[in-house]
């Protein structure tokens, strides 16, 4: 991210090269808040989203999931998937993956991201 804010050509992670500083901003709080187990209640209702615990935690998360990408997403979603299994969720998108698949669908409408 550092090097994006900088306008340095090129990042560790490829996926970011084409967004903007903002744009990483979103997507990183949006995997890192869905990819923790500390904020699966409302993963974007954090309250103290700029305490450094909470930060911390929600860019390592993010960071992982990114420094393996697809690999990484995969991962959280089968992960986020064993969580519901047995509950009811009528095999719906939403039911099985909360909210994240709306926000990513609906946040990230950018070209960048696709």
């Amino acid at each position: 991210m550092e090097q994006l804010v900088l306008g340095l050509p090129e990042t560790e992670m490829p996926e970011l090269n084409r967004l903007s500083p903002q744009q990483c901003s979103r997507l990183v709080r949006l995997l890192g808040v869905y990819g923790s187990s500390q904020h699966a209640r409302a993963p974007q209702k954090i309250a103290t989203a700029e305490a450094l615990d909470v930060s911390w935690t929600v860019s390592s998360v993010a960071a992982e999931m990114l420094d393996t990408w697809p690999a990484g997403l995969h991962h959280m979603l089968e992960r986020q998937s064993k969580l519901v299994a047995g509950q009811a969720s009528s095999g719906r998108l939403s039911g099985v993956f909360g909210g994240l698949y709306r926000a990513l669908y609906g946040a990230f409408k950018d070209p960048e991201f696709d």
